[in-house]
């Protein structure tokens, strides 16, 4: 059983001399919200997300994407005051919900606003469109369902940054000191929510795609048979998986298509006992979308893999993603990122190359780290005598870069679609 990292079942998170960190040294992400829901307007408080948006991102393309993200936030913004208004409860509550609300949001903007694009746009906009279908698609009005949406990859993704908010706590991983601030800013249920929404981090060394691509499967179907969950990872999944038209590289594609195709099938089945959650209508209408999207899915893969079928050279093995093959070392002056050990590896990325094909390993991220198949094929009884069982792997001087080095360097392949 494929286990979520839980708030309460590591003691040492629970250890009182773990404290926040509330000097915002260093990299550490600005949490608090400017204005406090007590003691300002609604005017006001959209106004101060305005100068906060601005303040983290450079209009590179102009104002038309900060414009169109303000108006994301501001409709989320009002959505949710509407929601808290709405309900019947005491001044004090609803200021509660609102300053937690606005604090999920202002954190999101704070931690993701750098992080590396989607191919659909800025990551930060992805944020902002899974907390919004919640509300305008899902009909949710349970304003902890929204915070944890706004934070459902801020301890998978963002960890490092939240891990310093929080002190004395050397004895606990990362993503366990992320966790810790979560509960005690947020509260137990919507760090309970985003740890189940986190995917794990399990032993993927030498594994096939396949096999990863079923730890996934598992991880998603055991998490979504919690209620609090599932409308937040069908909104997730569905700007991920029904949205891969948006993903340029075939090869890339390819690999998310056969990665998401399993889990449509989960959330079919899930949707058969969600009437507690959602709409008739709207599970009607999302069983009929995943049905159509399977069978688009089913059509692109097998167009991809006969592509290569024609393609290949008579009397040449056809390369298969996930197959494994022995690379060679290699090792560059001019870009010292790309340096790898040599060894046996998972292919991860096929595309065609006149009579020959140009593959990618998981285990040799950089963009630049590209080999010709038929020279390897040609070469394995020798790479296979040099390696033996070694395992290809990056060369280790990859961590001593910085986050923005690493951002930008080639191995950063992890394009936000997990």
């Amino acid at each position: 059983m494929i286990q979520s990292l839980q708030v309460n079942n590591k003691k040492n998170i629970m250890n009182e001399n773990i404290k926040f960190n509330k000097s915002f040294i260093g990299d550490a992400p600005n949490i608090e919200a400017p204005l406090d829901p007590e003691h300002s307007n609604y005017n006001e408080r959209v106004e101060a997300l305005l100068t906060r948006i601005l303040e983290k991102d450079i209009p590179e393309k102009g104002l038309e994407p900060i414009v169109k993200r303000f108006y994301a936030v501001r409709n989320l913004h009002e959505s949710v005051d509407s929601i808290i208004e709405n309900n019947q409860l005491s001044i004090d509550k609803k200021n509660e919900f609102k300053k937690s609300f606005e604090e999920a949001l202002y954190l999101a903007l704070e931690i993701h606003g750098d992080q590396k694009p989607r191919p659909d746009g800025p990551y930060i906009d992805h944020i902002l469109r899974v907390s919004s279908r919640l509300i305008n698609e899902y009909g949710i009005k349970d304003i902890e369902l929204v915070i944890a949406a706004l934070l459902h990859d801020s301890v998978e993704d963002q960890a490092k940054k939240l891990a310093l908010l929080v002190e004395n706590s050397d004895s606990i991983s990362e993503r366990e000191k992320a966790l810790f601030f979560v509960k005690n800013k947020f509260g137990e249920r919507v760090a309970k929510i985003v740890s189940k929404l986190s995917n794990p981090e399990p032993e993927t060394e030498g594994m096939s795609a396949i096999e990863k691509n079923n730890i996934y499967k598992e991880h998603v179907k055991e998490a979504i048979e919690d209620s609090d969950v599932f409308p937040i990872k069908l909104s997730d999944f569905s700007d991920n998986a029904l949205n891969l038209e948006a993903v340029n590289d075939p090869s890339r594609r390819l690999k998310l298509s056969k990665k998401y195709l399993p889990v449509m099938e989960v959330f079919i089945e899930r949707l058969k006992s969600a009437q507690n959650i959602l709409s008739k209508e709207k599970i009607t209408s999302m069983t009929n979308r995943l049905m159509s999207v399977i069978e688009n899915t089913k059509t692109f893969i097998n167009e991809q893999e006969n592509s290569l079928n024609i393609n290949s050279k008579e009397g040449v093995k056809i390369p298969k993603i996930g197959e494994k093959i022995y690379v060679p070392a290699s090792y560059s002056f001019s870009s010292p990122k790309d340096d790898v050990n040599g060894g046996l590896a998972t292919i991860k990325t096929i595309e065609s190359n006149g009579d020959n094909y140009l593959i990618t390993v998981d285990e040799h991220p950089g963009k630049k780290n590209k080999y010709g198949w038929k020279n390897l094929l040609s070469k394995q009884d020798q790479y296979a005598k040099e390696y033996k069982n070694q395992i290809a792997k990056a060369n280790p001087d990859t961590t001593v870069y910085s986050d923005d080095e690493w951002k930008k360097s080639p191995h950063e392949d992890d394009d936000g679609w997990e």
